[in-house]
């Protein structure tokens, strides 16, 4: 039998767990945007781009940590700020190997080959790493707060942050 209080906690888990889920979508959303903005293409890779990223950040972590045994806040943003630079060049190759051939084509052509790279990404990395989950080898530290009842972990602090600062930032400039 659940108490009064018991329900209230759990919903305020609920909120919160919907709240990061939203900033994590937010911040994918955001980046169709501006590529739509800019190029007039849904990129249906976009999403998967992501993932790709957070694969070979996985890759890079769990190398520099084997070699290392470090798992800091510096080594953390060093393997941020390499992922990124790989990303962003696939991204890059990607554009120029797939779209930018097609920029004078029909709409339909673009799009088609958009699904067919998130497709490629997709199944190239479940082919790589399989399909079961994998865990990065560090993790934040920090014991979770409890506000009203709902665990809050600093990761997710620390995603709702960047999704906020990054929503107003473009919505400003």
């Amino acid at each position: 039998v659940r108490d009064g209080s018991s329900e209230r906690h759990y919903m305020f888990q609920l909120i919160w767990n919907g709240l990061f889920v939203g900033s994590f979508y937010a911040l994918v959303a955001l980046g169709y945007s501006m590529v739509y903005g800019i190029i007039k293409l849904l990129n249906f890779a976009h999403g998967d781009l992501y993932m790709l990223g957070s694969f070979l950040a996985f890759i890079i972590l769990g190398g520099v940590t084997g070699l290392f045994g470090l798992g800091s806040i510096p080594i953390l943003l060093l393997v941020l700020l390499i992922t990124m630079l790989l990303t962003g060049g696939i991204g890059v190759m990607i554009e120029r190997i797939a779209y930018r051939p097609l920029r004078n084509s029909p709409r339909l052509a673009a799009l088609i080959t958009a699904v067919g790279v998130s497709f490629t990404l997709e199944y190239a990395v479940r082919q790589i790493f399989g399909a079961s989950p994998l865990v990065f080898p560090i993790r934040l530290q920090g014991a979770p707060v409890e506000v009203l009842g709902a665990r809050i972990t600093m990761p997710q602090l620390i995603l709702m942050l960047v999704a906020a600062i990054l929503m107003f930032l473009l919505q400003r400039y």
